[in-house]
């Protein structure tokens, strides 16, 4: 089942995985993405290794082990929370380091056991523990919950400057020489040509003395929304958006940090499409990705549809894609073939993924 991650705080974040587990022995494995984690550790590991129900005593007991592990290169499994196949990262010299992970394991609706343990860098063994259910609960769906928290390494004081001055000079708009209008009377934002252009080559040289908008103080906005620029600027002075993202966000995002030139920003919006991609929403971010250019994301959502394609085919993306990207339907076609090596569809599957329904 996909793996659910929110953050809490700036330094903890809590991971949701259910486990449907079976009668035997077996072992389950996820990877995840945390999309805003330092670039030293990005990719997580999840496992989940059980024995076969025991019956003592008129209770049924199962042995669990669980394992947390950081890893610096993801691979993709089989999940629909895919993670981008990026190249290992550069450790920086400053960045986050696990202090503290509790996990709570739910057998069954309203009752939990929890455990607390002190992870080193390398690897988190979480626990190793029995739990005991009565003979008529069900045991064939755990539901995992970690709380991690994070310790900063010599970056607090960078942190509390990077706050204040996102408050004290953007959030409370002090000390502007920049005003970025937009269509329709919506209200200005405003902002600093010099800390602006230190984080973007383009706004750089549009604040060159000789540049209409250096004259002005004025830019005139009207390719993006006024909220996604809001959260661009945003991200320059913090290092932060300002909402969490979404597919919609993070796409509109991605094509503002491409034209802006804010190239951090563009690789966390691309990471983060590419380790959330849903089967059923996939054709349409395979669509998008084509018509922008985005290369990353087109082939992890075409890879997507071609794994999930009987399931897919049959949607009105499907129908849409054919109609109208016939040259991109065809592509993806090819793949679904290929995707299954020495297993030829059938004449009839073949032609469920080249024609829309009627």
């Amino acid at each position: 089942m996909p793996v659910l991650v929110r953050e809490e705080e700036v330094v903890e974040w809590v991971i949701e995985w259910k486990v449907q587990t079976k009668e035997g022995e077996g072992t389950t494995v996820e990877t995840l993405l945390l999309d805003r984690f330092p670039d030293c550790f990005k990719y997580f590991t999840l496992t989940c290794a059980y024995s076969e129900p025991l019956t003592l005593y008129n209770e049924r007991k199962r042995w669990i082990n669980l394992w947390l592990e950081q890893t610096e290169k993801a691979e993709v499994r089989d999940t629909e929370a895919l993670c981008s196949d990026r190249e290992a990262a550069v450790v920086p010299t400053r960045h986050y380091k696990p202090s503290s992970i509790t996990v709570s394991v739910c057998g069954f609706s309203g009752e939990a056991m929890q455990r607390e343990a002190t992870p080193n860098v390398e690897k988190w063994t979480c626990m190793k523990s029995e739990y005991s259910f009565d003979r008529k609960r069900n045991i064939n769906l755990l539901s995992f919950v970690f709380s991690i928290k994070f310790e900063k390494i010599g970056v607090v004081e960078m942190v509390e400057a990077l706050q204040h001055m996102t408050d004290y000079f953007f959030l409370q708009q002090s000390h502007c020489d920049v005003q970025f209008c937009f269509p329709n009377d919506e209200e200005p934002i405003s902002g600093h040509g010099k800390i602006l252009s230190s984080r973007s080559s383009v706004f750089a040289a549009m604040f060159q003395h000789e540049m209409q908008e250096s004259k002005t103080g004025k830019v005139f906005i009207q390719d993006t929304e006024r909220d996604t620029f809001y959260q661009l600027l945003h991200y320059i002075y913090s290092g932060r958006t300002w909402t969490s993202l979404t597919e919609g966000t993070a796409q509109k995002l991605l094509l503002a940090a491409d034209k802006y030139n804010v190239t951090q920003l563009a690789k966390e919006c691309t990471s983060y499409l590419i380790s959330n991609i849903q089967w059923d929403r996939a054709v349409d971010l395979m669509i998008w990705a084509h018509l922008y250019s985005i290369d990353q994301v087109k082939k992890a959502a075409l890879e997507v549809v071609a794994k999930y394609g009987k399931q897919i085919c049959p949607l009105d993306a499907w129908e849409g894609l054919v109609i109208n990207y016939p040259q991109l339907c065809l592509e993806a076609t090819r793949r679904m073939m290929s995707f299954f090596p020495g297993k030829p569809l059938r004449i009839k599957e073949l032609q469920q993924m080249s024609e829309f329904k009627t």
